[in-house]
């Protein structure tokens, strides 16, 4: 009993327990659970946070289907350029295709080749056969299939297929010997009802063969709202030639910026399917054919490249490519009534570039759309024109003349344009320069003309060149007065020195007759000489072949005295006899010193008061020997008879004093003076050989002996003996100066020898 009431009571008690935990666990929970929730929104990521369920997951939850977004169809790439099309690999393939068949056989009622003719080619694609209302043809839905025609006429036609299927083609014409491009169109093959539609193009070149492609593009068309790539050909026509190609249908029938063909009745032989015609401007027209104003494009035209400047198309090196095709051609046989040279003659050189001939009867000429093509005339003569065609496909052209001298210096460059009224222009320019030959070119730039309202044409055209030796209204004015002024003496004076005075000289009047020279300065005659000796071939050159018109002239003493001369050179011109100076090099200056002094001039300088020697060699140091100099007259030599001292270079010492003879210069002082500078026969002493060496060598003793005495005046000079006076140079002051060290300097380190 006792037990069950202990067991009853832990009961008790452990309910009791359980209960007040229960408390404290509920009174717990409600503090912390905020404090949870917090840290819990910190650390668990946000994409597990509850978020409202989307309306796509409702539906798939509620399996409602959900509609899928459309399908994006990817749109063609952009639509490549109409050259991208024309591949000059194509061309090549085509002509190993066409191999060696003739392709002249078109006539005057035009060749038709249907589209299964041997000779149309096919490169490329599927070309698939069809017909339509008994009419046969071939299409292809294929990007750059083409079909191909070589042909040989002066007109051509290509007949296509148009229908609600049709797309864009591309029709081009070459020139096949030098792949040159006549045509390039884009055509729009487009049209709801079925039908054919020919498109002509006139040919100017009868002597090429050229090459008619169409090329599907693969696009399909801006106007078709359904697609369709198709291209369908179903004939070519050639004319050889085409008596019924008139201006009159290409001037009425002007295509109407909708590209909307213009029907036209059926032809007899296309009586199921009407076929319009439609005839496009072509980018060459014939000379004869009235423009058509060009339908605008479907696609934009690129603009042209930055236009270079006109000296770019001037060069020289075009000169030295001309020089060779004219070779030694004669230019000198213009007339004064004008000598005419026409597109085709053989003087007339073309470089660079295709020139095609064009015009009939006695209006022919020669046209090229290169850019850069060059034709030059080399002629001879006193005025040139050059006649240029003008017209609605003409462009920019230079004209450009150069005399052929070696630096082929430029004498005219003009710019031209040639839009304009289907005609002629003549350039005429005057040429000053008769003894030269020059050169006209007339060069395309290849440049539409900023004033063509369609923006099209870079022709330029060449009918004729005219040359003159004189104007037509000259009259013979010219009296005999007048022609000494065309042929004066010419000459050159080479060089002037101390020695000799060198040039030559030549009269145009008469090269073999020799020409008398004078010599003058200022107006001194200085004397005269003949130009008759032998020169180098330059002289020849330019004196008729003749070589002899050299001269040589001694320089006269009297030009020898430290001072400086300008010297003029003068011809006696042949007809007249007066003297004219020569063109080159004349006058010229000279600066000489005086002569050296000879053996036997020294004894006579020994009659001066100062000449006397010294009784001894002992007193030449003294400084009292030094009185005051009585200066001799101008340093001129006093001859005397009864003095005839022998010419030795230096005084015996034994010998006693000469007594001064009678009328000449007494001396200021009774005692002997020392030597004077001129005593002693000292090798080039005036020439600054002051220690007299017997070598007469000029050197660095010379200069010391200068140094000594620089600034000093001759009179209180003592020359000892061996030695010479600095003053190298006589003047007024006697002053050993600048102009004495300049002699110095100029033959330092030079030697008698």
């Amino acid at each position: 009993m006792l037990d069950e009431n202990r067991f009853n009571n832990q009961q008790g008690e452990i309910g009791t327990v359980i209960a007040i935990g229960s408390l404290i666990v509920l009174l717990l929970g409600a503090i912390a659970g905020p404090k949870l929730s917090e840290v819990g929104t910190r650390f668990i990521p946000r994409a597990f946070s509850p978020q409202p369920v989307p309306s796509e997951i409702s539906r798939i939850i509620s399996r409602t289907p959900t509609p899928k977004p459309p399908t994006i169809t990817p749109t063609d790439a952009p639509e490549e350029s109409d050259e991208f099309y024309d591949s000059p690999d194509d061309d090549a393939e085509l002509n190993r295709m066409d191999g060696a068949e003739n392709f002249d056989d078109a006539n005057s009622t035009g060749k038709v080749y249907e589209e299964t003719n041997p000779r149309v080619k096919y490169l490329r694609g599927t070309w698939t056969s069809a017909s339509e209302d008994n009419v046969t043809y071939k299409f292809t839905n294929d990007v750059k299939a083409v079909a191909a025609l070589r042909f040989k006429g002066n007109k051509v036609r290509v007949t296509l297929r148009k229908g609600p299927r049709a797309g864009i083609g591309v029709i081009v014409i070459k020139r096949v010997s030098d792949g040159v491009l006549i045509y390039r169109q884009r055509v729009d093959l487009y049209q709801e009802l079925g039908a054919f539609e020919s498109f002509e193009f006139p040919i100017s070149d009868l002597s090429s063969a050229h090459r008619i492609k169409i090329i599907a593009k693969g696009v399909v068309s801006p106007n078709n709202p359904g697609g369709g790539k198709r291209v369908g050909i179903d004939k070519f026509t050639v004319w050889k030639p085409n008596p019924t190609f008139t201006p009159t249908p290409t001037v009425t029938r002007t295509p109407t910026p909708t590209r909307t063909p213009t029907p036209r009745p059926p032809t007899p032989t296309r009586t199921p399917t009407p076929i319009p015609t439609r005839t496009p401007t072509p980018l060459p027209p014939t000379p004869t054919r009235t423009p058509t104003p060009r339908p605008p494009t479907a696609t934009p035209t690129p603009t042209d490249e930055p236009e270079e400047p006109d000296e770019a198309f001037d060069t020289l090196t075009d000169e030295a490519a001309f020089d060779a095709m004219d070779g030694s051609e004669a230019y000198d046989d213009a007339d004064p009534t004008g000598k005419i040279y026409q597109e085709n003659s053989k003087r007339v050189k073309y470089l660079r570039g295709v020139w095609e001939d064009a015009g009939s009867g006695d209006t022919t000429y020669r046209f090229t759309n290169d850019k850069r093509g060059v034709v030059a005339l080399k002629f001879k003569g006193n005025r040139v024109s050059v006649t240029l065609r003008k017209g609605p496909r003409a462009g920019i052209a230079v004209i450009a003349i150069r005399k052929q001298d070696p630096q082929k210096t430029l004498i005219v460059r003009r710019r031209v344009d040639l839009y304009g009224v289907e005609g002629f222009e003549s350039f005429e320019f005057p040429i000053s320069d008769t003894t030269f030959a020059h050169r006209i070119k007339v060069i395309s730039k290849g440049v539409v003309s900023p004033s063509n309202p369609d923006g099209v044409g870079k022709r330029v055209g060449l009918e004729k060149f005219i040359v003159w030796k004189a104007y037509p209204t000259a009259t013979p004015t010219h009296t005999p007065t007048l022609t000494p002024t065309l042929a004066v003496p010419i000459g050159t004076f080479d060089s002037a020195t101390c020695e000799k005075f060198v040039g030559w000289a030549c009269d145009g009047d008469n090269y073999q007759q020799t020409l008398n020279i004078n010599f003058y300065e200022s107006d001194q005659f200085l004397g005269t000489t003949v130009a008759d000796k032998g020169r180098e071939i330059g002289v020849g050159n330019a004196c008729g072949g003749v070589a002899t018109h050299g001269f040589s002239f001694d320089t006269p003493d009297v030009l020898k005295n430290a001072k400086i001369h300008t010297i003029t050179v003068k011809a006696k011109d042949i007809p007249t006899g007066t003297q004219v100076s020569l063109p080159w090099a004349n006058p010229r200056q000279i600066f000489c010193l005086w002569p050296t002094p000879t053996a036997s001039v020294t004894p006579s300088l020994t009659l001066t008061p100062t000449k006397t020697p010294t009784p001894t060699l002992t007193r030449t140091p003294t400084p009292t020997v030094t009185p005051s100099r009585t200066p001799t007259p101008s340093r001129t030599p006093t001859p005397t008879p009864t003095r005839t001292p022998t010419p030795t270079s230096s005084p015996s010492p034994t010998k006693s004093p000469t007594p001064v003879p009678t009328g000449s210069i007494v001396p200021s002082s009774t005692r002997t003076p020392t030597p004077s500078p001129t005593a002693i026969s000292c090798p080039r002493g005036s020439l600054g050989n002051l220690d007299c060496g017997s070598d007469g060598c000029i050197r660095t003793s010379d200069a010391e002996l200068f140094r000594q005495n620089y600034g000093k005046p001759v009179s209180q000079l003592s020359i000892p003996q061996g030695q010479h006076t600095p003053d190298l140079v006589v003047d007024g002051s006697n002053m050993i100066n600048t102009a004495d060290y300049e002699i110095l300097r100029q033959n330092f380190g030079s030697c008698s020898q």
